[in-house]
């Protein structure tokens, strides 16, 4: 069975949390609820508020290296640099290749996911699109 959890960028210190998402309509904040285990027999739940532009789901699947990938990451896949898409109609994440004339057999959807490697994601790596160095 697939782990739902999330990932998303507090807003008060720009680090990034792993947990469960929720989302207010009322008020507009996102958070994530992170679930920290503090003794032996228990667990206490904190919750961080989150940028929602930064918020993207674990898409189930790992690279090669153990790494999770979420919605967002950039996969490096036989030296080409996939970003991590959500599609709407098929509902479930695809590898967007990055030309501008691909077409969608050029993606590769989840179910075929390549053993790659997460180099990054969308908000820290923005460089990672136009070629720049992994490191």
């Amino acid at each position: 069975m697939r782990e739902y959890k999330f990932r998303g960028k507090r807003k008060d210190n720009k680090e990034w949390v792993y947990g469960y998402y929720t989302y207010s309509q009322q008020n507009g904040v996102a958070r994530i609820w992170v679930n920290e285990p503090k003794w032996p027999d228990s667990t206490v739940l904190y919750d961080y508020v989150v940028d929602p532009e930064t918020v993207g789901q674990f898409t189930g699947l790992k690279d090669k290296n153990g790494r999770e990938g979420y919605h967002k990451d950039i996969w490096l896949y036989h030296g080409v640099r996939y970003t991590v898409e959500w599609d709407e109609e098929n509902a479930g994440f695809y590898l967007k290749h990055p030309s501008d004339r691909a077409t969608i057999d050029d993606h590769i959807p989840i179910s075929e996911f390549p053993n790659g490697e997460v180099i990054g994601n969308v908000w820290d790596h923005p460089h990672l699109l136009k070629g720049g160095d992994p490191t």
